[in-house]
């Protein structure tokens, strides 16, 4: 079976919740022409409720882009995988 490609990016520190709304309105029409290729996007973790939200109903992936591996302690501004 041949593997789909995947187009994908993350933002690492950029984009306040206003600008990955106007950004993510913008790439939901443009991916949604895609074809033949999955797309996402992994984001910091300040966007992602929203951009997992605007991306529900479409072809768009949305991810976090990073996470600690503990589930809880003292990490100071980390983001456990239960918390995602």
């Amino acid at each position: 079976m041949a593997r789909r490609p995947m187009m994908a990016a993350n933002w690492k520190m950029n984009k306040t919740v206003t600008e990955a709304q106007n950004y993510t309105a913008a790439l939901l029409p443009r991916a949604a022409d895609a074809e033949g290729v999955d797309v996402a996007v992994f984001v910091p973790f300040t966007c992602l409720h929203e951009v997992g939200r605007m991306a529900e109903d479409s072809s768009v992936i949305a991810g976090a882009q990073n996470f600690y591996y503990e589930d809880s302690g003292a990490f100071t501004g980390e983001i456990s995988v239960p918390m995602l």
